[in-house]
């Protein structure tokens, strides 16, 4: 089982707002999928709490999964490897991305859009962080299939 680092689980928690919009979901319906409250992913978000690993398991198995059943929703995509994935970026260009994913998804760009613009601002480095495959959830194995499969039924 993989050993994941406090840099990990801080690089999640700084950026669970910014993902959790670009997804499309609200507070209530994020803390469903993990089987936490409305009021967790809030404190989480707010750094009122500090992740826990079994959380960032959770939130990083329900990401790996809606990211495999969505392989066309670029915009959750490439914030999620903006965010998480990506350390060429300088700490400034992931802050300008993450105000630009906010404005442009509250502004209705598609995403064909929002990636243009997204390699434009943060320039040639980010070109590789936005268009990443999307491989089927194995990173948590029997774990992650689980939980998947719990999410399905959910839906």
């Amino acid at each position: 089982m993989k050993n994941y680092t406090e840099h990990e689980i801080s690089k999640l928690q700084d950026n669970l707002l910014l993902i959790r919009k670009a997804g499309g979901w609200s507070a209530d319906e994020f803390g469903e999928f993990i089987g936490v409250t409305k009021q967790t992913i809030s404190n989480l978000e707010n750094k009122k709490t500090a992740l826990s690993k079994t959380q960032y398991i959770a939130i990083r198995a329900v990401l790996d999964y809606e990211m495999a059943e969505r392989p066309d929703d670029e915009v959750l995509i490439s914030t999620v490897n903006l965010c998480l994935n990506s350390d060429e970026l300088s700490d400034a260009d992931k802050k300008k991305a993450q105000a630009f994913i906010e404005g442009a998804t509250k502004a209705g760009l598609d995403s064909a859009a929002i990636r243009g613009g997204l390699v434009a601002l943060v320039g040639a480095a980010a070109a590789e962080a936005l268009v990443v495959p999307v491989i089927a959830p194995v990173l948590l194995g029997a774990a992650g299939a689980w939980l998947a499969a719990i999410i399905k039924k959910k839906k």
